[in-house]
């Protein structure tokens, strides 16, 4: 009788307008409701319902109304929608703090386009400024972050708390968990099966976006090549002088924030991946991977591999991941040669400017 009786009630508070997106909780304005906020205003009476029932029931009010889940996107955070309101501002903007231009693209990535599946990793020695960068980032998202690392995704009890986030955030990345087998999954932001601890499982789309940083570059042991192109790494090598150590915790204010985003708004360009583009093909390439670049054959790069002490990949995998190398290597060739002809081709209409202006000139004028 009284499972009846929650459904009885899921179904009421459904007609209410309370709905579960992607394990959040939405009232009939969209606007988020805290799981821990309902329970409590359930408890105390603040909602009314047509049913008396006790603490650990309320609790399965809300598993029941995961079945009611719509499977839709978020809506968007107000900051999000003001600052599309407001348009970009100019990127020469003074910033409460100096972002460069690939921080700003990050931003503009993570906040305007959750559709996207870029996984974004910030690497650089200490004190470069890389968790000031992250805690800004962070606010952006109004601290609704997760900071499980990649291996902790890999436990289905964290995994299902995670993906409740619209970031996940962390500075911990170690050597292979880029392996992780739901990660693509989840970039792509597909349907996957979520299990809480002590409740039921529901499938859900997983909508949270993803950075990470860490000071040294981890081995990407990388048997996936759709995760190897997911992968944009962000450099950062030039230690900042004298430091302010508060600013990697510091709060900031809504129109700071607002400001922060309207200024990223500006680097909407739908080849924003080309800046990315040395630095992360370099650091999977010669870094990350398991001495592919230099062997010609398979067995050259087992062999390789054997002397080295690596794992070696299966040939399919091997020659899978060696394609990619190759296209990263042509288009890099690629772009160099355009950047010689532009240049050439500008020193070649200098050159013509200069000419026709001394013929149009008296030779009394040089």
């Amino acid at each position: 009788m009284k499972k009846e009786l929650i459904k009885q009630l899921a179904v009421q508070l459904y007609n209410m307008g309370y709905h579960v997106i992607s394990g959040k909780l939405f009232n009939k304005d969209n606007i988020e409701i805290k799981l821990n906020d309902f329970v409590r205003d359930l408890w105390l009476g603040k909602i009314k319902c047509s049913y008396d029932l006790e603490r650990t029931e309320i609790d399965n009010i809300i598993d029941n109304l995961y079945t009611t889940n719509v499977n839709d996107w978020w809506p968007d955070l107000p900051r999000v929608v003001k600052a599309r309101e407001l348009g970009p501002l100019p990127k020469d903007t003074k910033l409460p703090f100096p972002l460069d231009e690939k921080q700003l693209i990050i931003i503009d990535r993570l906040l305007f386009h959750r559709e996207g599946n870029n996984l974004f990793i910030t690497t650089g020695i200490g004190g470069s400024g890389k968790s000031t960068f992250l805690n800004i980032v962070k606010q952006l998202f109004d601290n609704d972050v997760s900071p499980a690392s990649i291996s902790q995704l890999g436990n289905e009890f964290t995994q299902a708390e995670a993906v409740k986030c619209r970031l996940i955030a962390s500075d911990e990345l170690s050597t292979g968990e880029l392996n992780n087998a739901d990660l693509k999954k989840m970039s792509d932001h597909n349907d996957i099966y979520c299990n809480p601890k002590g409740t039921k499982g529901y499938a859900s789309k997983c909508q949270s976006q993803f950075i990470w940083s860490c000071n040294k570059v981890p081995r990407i042991d990388a048997t996936d090549t759709g995760i190897m192109r997911r992968i944009v790494f962000y450099e950062r090598n030039t230690k900042i002088q004298n430091p302010d150590p508060t600013l990697s915790k510091k709060i900031y204010t809504e129109d700071e924030l607002l400001l922060i985003a309207r200024v990223a708004l500006a680097y909407e360009d739908d080849h924003w991946k080309d800046v990315f583009d040395e630095e992360t093909h370099k650091l999977i390439m010669k870094d990350n991977s398991v001495n592919l670049c230099p062997a010609t054959t398979y067995q050259e790069y087992v062999d390789s591999c054997r002397c080295k002490g690596l794992r070696a990949f299966s040939e399919p995998n091997w020659l899978e991941i060696s394609s990619v190398f190759d296209e990263w290597t042509r288009e890099a060739q690629a772009k160099k040669e355009l950047e010689e002809l532009d240049k050439q081709t500008i020193e070649e209409e200098a050159k013509r400017e200069v000419k026709a202006f001394k013929e149009q000139k008296p030779e009394w004028y040089w």
